[in-house]
């Protein structure tokens, strides 16, 4: 017990470290957000991405953004259904959920990597599956 470090990448003021046991505290740091304002280095968007977040008219039309990484996502075909019913613009990151060719390529945008730093702040909302990087850039 006393050989195991843990290293959590999330904010203390979110999830405090455990204090239940005096000495698995001094083995689990928790240094913060790693990489939550993280633009790589002459990372560039996709002009298709660029277009479609130029098409709203202002910024209550920004749309939405749906992440769940390389997840797996049991539920993609009820999930689209329900954003197709709204009616709103939406980006999808990752491997975990496919768009279906048939549906409005007007309303989604699928990626399967962007840096959640440069698109949040262009988006009016995210959904995600709570990972720690995504979530901390979800908060800034």
């Amino acid at each position: 017990r006393n050989n195991v470090f843990m290293i959590n990448a999330f904010s203390s003021q979110i999830f405090p470290i455990c204090s239940d046991h005096e000495s698995a505290s001094k083995n689990i740091l928790q240094p913060g957000p790693l990489a939550d304002a993280y633009i790589p280095a002459g990372w560039m968007p996709p002009e298709t991405l660029v277009k479609f977040l130029k098409s709203y008219d202002d910024d209550d039309d920004r749309p939405l953004c749906v992440g769940f990484g390389s997840m797996p996502f049991q539920k993609t075909n009820e999930l689209i259904d329900a954003l197709d019913k709204l009616n709103r613009r939406t980006i999808v990151v990752g491997n975990g959920i496919s768009i279906d060719k048939g549906n409005d390529t007007e309303l989604f945008f699928q990626t399967h990597s962007v840096p959640y730093a440069w698109l949040l702040p262009q988006c009016s909302m995210m959904l995600s599956h709570g990972g720690a990087g995504v979530f901390h850039t979800t908060l800034r």
